[in-house]
């Protein structure tokens, strides 16, 4: 409602005046030649207005999407914020945790390590949600939203081992999340976080002692899933769209043939998945949300109930006083932390396992003064659920 056609002019004009690139893929009922007319029209349009504007002298090596950052090992933040309505009485809790392991790319892209880690995460996740809901929502009452799902976002960055005639090559590596998400108006927030945690501690020994029976029917029913052909077309055309401006390069730049595109990721997770054994779902609960190793941040949102500028200060240093806890209250604070985290990357992911913490604090200072979009309640973008359970 607060936009007004001075808003929309401007915006036009800063889009049309900067440098931009236009990927487009046809799939379906259409000839070459009238895809082709189709795009090379579309792109004629797009640069007749284009040449109304003084391009600019100022070229940023192009990125096809907005790069995460790394999370330290071991290192939770807490983000605390008022809910901008003022009406709404509910506080909520986002609870995220980030695998440090990068997620599976497919093929030849990608290590047989991050495929059992990313098959074992998706696995716990479909076997999470449902005791989550039925101890914090149908037992404890503690509010009306309670659930949890498996997230995968992609961070886009240049590959430092790989070049293509003296340029840069644009890569991309993906990144396993487990996320808790729980609105309440029962309690404030910091004690919603110690009721997923205590739920958190005792799904552990239920994954140890969980019947093999049951196991078994949450990484089949999971297979089937991902193995389920896509409904629509516009569905499928963006799932290989994604994997072609994600891997392409790549995949060129190392010599190797567009067939050796990970067009079958699912099916490697698919069979990875129902292939796993119980011992891989411990070790990665452990490396991703039980361990002294993972790495989480946790966003707390206060609504009218329980306001942030009530809450108690002692009872609020006390209950963090003996963890490795950041807690951050202000944009400023989260901009700040954000720049001393480094770029996720499977080369990153590589070189922190390698250096020891003084360095790494280093090394994250230097890399993190590269800047990108700021998000307000996370430190790292979240890519839309349902694309994401798709790639």
């Amino acid at each position: 409602e607060g936009l007004s056609l001075d808003n929309l002019r401007n915006h036009h004009n800063v889009f049309i005046s900067s440098d931009f690139r236009t990927d487009c893929l046809y799939a379906g009922n259409i000839s070459e030649k009238e895809a082709t007319f189709f795009f090379q029209r579309a792109h004629d349009i797009i640069f007749e207005a284009k040449k109304r504007f003084k391009e600019s002298t100022i070229r940023s090596t192009y990125l096809p999407g907005p790069f995460e950052r790394k999370l330290n090992t071991g290192e939770e933040i807490h983000l605390h914020f008022q809910s901008q309505n003022k009406e709404e009485q509910n506080g909520c809790v986002l609870m995220t945790f980030q695998s440090g392991t990068p997620s599976f790319k497919g093929g030849l892209l990608s290590t047989q390590e991050s495929l059992v880690q990313s098959a074992a995460v998706r696995t716990l996740c479909h076997m999470l949600r449902e005791p989550l809901f039925n101890t914090l929502r149908t037992q404890e009452q503690l509010g009306y939203i309670v659930s949890s799902y498996y997230d995968r976002s992609v961070s886009h960055h240049p590959l430092t081992d790989c070049y293509a005639e003296s340029s840069v090559v644009n890569g991309a590596t993906p990144i396993d999340s487990i996320v808790v998400n729980v609105l309440s108006k029962k309690v404030p927030p910091p004690v919603l976080t110690d009721r997923i945690d205590k739920f958190l501690d005792t799904f552990r020994e239920k994954l140890s002692n969980l019947p093999d029976e049951e196991l078994r029917h949450h990484t089949d029913s999971l297979s089937k899933k991902l193995l389920k052909p896509k409904r629509a077309l516009g569905e499928e055309v963006q799932l290989q769209l994604t994997k072609i401006t994600d891997y392409a390069p790549e995949i060129l730049a190392r010599g190797k043939s567009p067939s050796e595109l990970p067009w079958n990721s699912s099916k490697d997770l698919a069979n990875a998945i129902v292939n796993l054994k119980r011992v891989d779902l411990i070790n990665a609960w452990d490396n991703v949300v039980a361990g002294k190793q993972r790495s989480r941040i946790v966003s707390h949102v206060y609504g009218s109930t329980f306001p942030l500028n009530k809450l108690d200060s002692n009872d609020f240093e006390a209950r963090y006083r003996n963890k490795s806890v950041i807690n951050l209250k202000s944009l400023e604070g989260v901009a700040q932390k954000r720049e001393n985290l480094m770029q996720y990357s499977a080369e990153n992911s590589r070189l922190e396992s390698k250096f020891n913490p003084f360095l790494r604090r280093k090394l994250f200072a230097a890399v993190g003064l590269v800047g990108s979009t700021l998000l307000v309640y996370t430190l790292f973008r979240k890519n839309d659920d349902k694309t994401a359970k798709n790639r």
